[in-house]
């Protein structure tokens, strides 16, 4: 994945995290506590992340695998490059609103980067489904948390602990 599509499905992530914790009726200590967890460990798997995407050859695989995923999405939709045309504006003003710490523009950029997310998800979904599409995803994977755990032995721990607590999270929600 690229430096973009790694961002993109770390901010639908932790919108979807911070919506559940945020729309949960009276969020409980335990609740709080656990997602305090997660963001930490989340920070620091995303820090690790970035500097093994860095790697020259892990950066090439990730161009790689981002050009054949856009490339699937348009072949199953003639729309899917407008709608990430949009989503890369989004998170260039992002990028933007945060360096200005301007609070207003990002939340009603994270609103609209969930919209935008929810039209994009389903042409995603059916790319990656492609079994050659899976193939490349899973190799880059494997190479991208090979150099994590390089360059922070920590990491199968922290990926273990953050899956946990994403599953734990998601039992203590209304409804769940």
């Amino acid at each position: 994945m690229t430096k973009r599509t790694v961002a993109t499905c770390v901010m639908a992530v932790m919108f979807t995290l911070s919506a559940m914790v945020l729309n949960a009726q009276q969020p409980n200590p335990e609740m709080q506590q656990l997602y305090q967890e997660y963001m930490t460990l989340n920070q620091q798997l995303q820090s690790t992340q970035q500097k093994a995407l860095n790697d020259p050859a892990i950066a090439k695989k990730s161009e790689g695998y981002s050009a054949m995923l856009d490339e699937t999405m348009n072949e199953i939709s003639p729309q899917a490059n407008g709608l990430i045309k949009q989503r890369d504006n989004l998170l260039d003003n992002y990028e933007a609103a945060q360096a200005g710490n301007d609070e207003e523009a990002m939340k009603q950029i994270e609103q609209d980067f969930q919209q935008l997310e929810s039209q994009i998800e389903p042409i995603r979904q059916q790319a990656i489904q492609q079994e050659d599409v899976q193939k490349k995803q899973q190799e880059l994977e494997a190479d991208v948390i090979e150099k994590m755990e390089e360059i922070e032995p920590k990491t199968p721990e922290r990926i273990q602990r953050i899956q946990i607590l994403q599953q734990e999270l998601q039992k203590m929600m209304p409804g769940q």
